[in-house]
């Protein structure tokens, strides 16, 4: 189940909840049980490591690509 953050309108707290997606309404804030609360955007925390990706990685053997020109 995903973790989603939201903002109560009433109080300003910002919250966290394991929410389903499909679930109908909106949680309750935990600081005021106000029902009005709205699901934020938040940076996710996907991190890429390494010296990156190149066009050699993960190719199909034998297989070769043509650039060609566009005029």
């Amino acid at each position: 189940m995903p973790i989603w953050e939201f903002e109560c309108l009433e109080c300003t707290t910002v919250f966290e909840k394991l929410y389903l997606s499909k679930e109908p309404g909106h949680p309750e804030c935990p600081v005021c049980g106000s029902m009005c609360c709205k699901r934020l955007m938040s940076a996710s925390n996907f991190e890429l490591k390494g010296s990156g990706f190149y066009s050699t990685d993960y190719k199909p053997k034998g297989r070769v690509r043509e650039d060609k020109d566009v005029a």
